[in-house]
């Protein structure tokens, strides 16, 4: 959400079956969004996706917070 790319802290790495290669899942230390290291092209989500992302996961209440500073 934050275009953050380094010091990201890992929370898991899991395996899925999507992807031949186990996926790290991390945590944003700026936004505290949650980001995946391996993720579909974002045309192949549906809207459904996006909306639980953005609700559940993509640290709202942080981004929301920092721009109502």
């Amino acid at each position: 959400m934050c275009d953050r790319t380094q010091g990201q802290e890992l929370v898991v790495t899991a395996q899925v079956p999507w992807n031949e290669r186990p996926v790290e899942i991390a945590r944003c230390g700026d936004c505290s969004s949650i980001v995946l290291s391996a993720v579909e092209p974002p045309s192949t989500y549906s809207v459904e996706a996006w909306e639980v992302y953005i609700e559940q996961l993509a640290g709202v209440d942080s981004i929301a917070n920092t721009l109502a500073k």
